[in-house]
């Protein structure tokens, strides 16, 4: 039978995989380095550098444990609110 000779192919990894720079997702990154670069315009180079470590190891930890958060996180917060009557009617007749 033909059928029992499928072939198969590999699907590549990178495809789906998030695009990071410094293991951090690519916006994640250059909003750090905006923030560092403001903090070294106002303090000096040492405050500027442990803001950056600290914010770089807190992106870089959620990265690692849900890639897809920063993707999701600002359409969550963008999305509008959507009216519901039969929910205010509810309410108000629970008394």
């Amino acid at each position: 039978m033909a059928s029992e000779h499928l072939t198969t192919r590999p699907t590549y990894r990178s495809i789906n995989m998030v695009a990071t720079l410094a293991g951090i997702e690519r916006k994640a990154f250059v909003l750090g380095i905006t923030l560092d670069l403001a903090v070294c315009r106002v303090a000096s180079l040492i405050p500027a550098a442990a803001i950056f470590a600290l914010y770089w190891s807190a992106c870089y930890w959620i990265t690692k444990r849900d890639p897809a958060l920063f993707s999701i996180l600002p359409r969550v917060l963008l999305q509008r609110r959507v009216y519901c009557p039969f929910l205010l009617t509810q309410k108000r007749r629970a008394f």
